[in-house]
């Protein structure tokens, strides 16, 4: 790289890697090792949750509604997981590798 050729901050990851592939549920918090949750929350940066789903493969995403209780589809009377304000999207890395996760109930769902 030339000398005068502009430098990436430290610490941050070009969104390109996260937008190579869509990335798939692989574990919650509750079957993975502490010390690399504590290291994804660390580095974690909020994000919206249209940009959530962009990053994340749909059926996966879908599956852990159905999963946690949520109304999947239009309409229905139950309760939409997109509507619940208790639900927080973030981007961060996990075991090395970019990560975004949904914290639900306290509990981060991870998808790389």
């Amino acid at each position: 790289m030339p000398d005068n050729a502009p430098q990436r901050p430290r610490g941050r990851r070009p969104r390109r890697l996260y937008r190579s592939h869509r990335l798939r549920f692989v574990i919650d918090c509750t079957e993975a090792d502490g010390l690399d949750i504590n290291v994804m929350i660390d580095a974690a940066h909020a994000i919206s949750r249209d940009a959530f789903k962009r990053y994340v493969v749909l059926a996966d995403l879908t599956a852990l509604e159905r999963k946690l209780g949520y109304q999947v589809g239009p309409g229905g009377d139950g309760l939409h997981l997109a509507r619940d304000w208790h639900v927080g999207y973030f981007r961060s890395t996990y075991q090395g590798k970019p990560c975004v996760y949904l914290t639900w109930s306290g509990i981060e769902h991870i998808f790389a």
